[in-house]
C-alpha cells in the first residue's frame, strides 16, 4: 500500500463489491445556464441623479446562492439536486458499457482502453433512511463493498470543482492487493436536500497504476453540479 497519497486519500477494508442499489431514480440535473442578454435600445439622456438609501445586495437569483464547498451536513435549499457533472462517456480514452445509460439514467459504466481500469458510477436513491449525511454515505459504502461500517473507518475527499465552482466532499474506501497492486475503490455521497446518493466504484490492475491512477480519473473526469428549485 503507497505510505502516502496526495488526492483522495483512503482506508483499507476487505474485498469484494455489491453493486446492487435500489429506489427511486434521481436523474442528473443539467448544469444551469445564463439568460440571453436583453435586445439593446435607443439610447436616452441620462436622469438627473437622485438621492437613494444604501442597501444590502442581493444574491444572483440565477446562482441559487451555492456555496463554494458543501461538506457533510452543509445546508442546501430543500429539493436542490445533486448530479454527476463527468467528461468521462465522451472521452476517448474510455469505451461506453452496455449498462451505461447516463445521462437519461442513473449508471456510468466505462472501461479505460489502454489500461483495462473499469468505472462504474450511479446517482440515485439513499440507501439508508438515516438523515445524516455522513452516516447515510458510509451505508453506501458498505453496500458497494460488501462489507460493514464495522470494518474500516473512511476517509474524507474532495472532488474537483465544477463549472459551477463548487466543490464537493465525499467518503471514500479501498482495497488493494500487496503483492501486484491491484486495487478496488468505493466513493460515496449523500444529499438529504433531495434524499439521494451519488456513488462510484473503480478498479484498476497495479501495472496501470492501481490506487493512484484511480485517484487520477476521479479527478480528472468526476465532479458535482446541483439544480436549485
Amino acid at each position: 500500500m503507497p505510505s502516502s497519497r496526495f488526492r483522495l486519500p483512503l482506508f483499507v477494508v476487505a474485498a469484494g463489491a455489491a453493486l446492487t442499489l435500489s429506489g427511486c431514480i434521481v436523474l442528473p440535473p443539467a448544469v444551469p445556464t445564463l439568460p440571453p442578454p436583453p435586445a439593446p435600445t435607443e439610447s436616452q439622456a441620462a436622469p438627473e441623479p437622485t438621492e437613494t438609501e444604501d442597501v444590502e445586495p442581493t444574491p444572483d437569483a440565477g446562482s441559487g446562492d451555492l456555496p463554494e464547498y458543501v461538506d457533510f451536513g452543509t445546508e442546501l435549499e430543500p429539493g436542490t439536486l445533486a448530479g454527476w457533472e463527468t467528461s468521462i462517456i465522451v472521452d476517448d480514452a474510455f469505451a461506453v458499457q452496455g449498462d451505461s445509460d447516463f445521462p437519461v439514467g442513473p449508471t456510468i459504466h466505462v472501461i479505460e482502453t489502454a489500461t483495462g481500469c473499469d468505472i462504474w458510477a450511479y446517482q440515485g436513491a439513499q440507501d439508508s433512511a438515516d438523515t445524516d449525511e455522513y452516516a447515510s454515505s458510509e451505508a453506501t459504502l458498505a453496500a458497494l463493498s460488501g462489507t460493514t461500517t464495522d470494518d474500516w473507518d473512511p476517509d474524507t475527499l474532495d472532488l474537483s470543482p465544477s463549472t459551477q465552482g463548487v466543490t464537493v466532499a465525499f467518503l471514500s474506501i479501498y482495497t488493494e492487493d500487496e503483492a501486484t497492486g491491484d486495487a478496488e475503490a468505493y466513493f460515496a455521497r449523500n444529499f438529504q436536500s433531495s434524499q439521494s446518493t451519488s456513488s462510484i466504484r473503480a478498479t484498476c490492475g497495479g501495472a496501470a497504476g492501481g490506487i493512484d491512477h484511480i485517484d487520477d480519473i476521479i479527478a480528472e473526469h468526476f465532479q458535482i453540479n446541483f439544480l436549485v428549485p
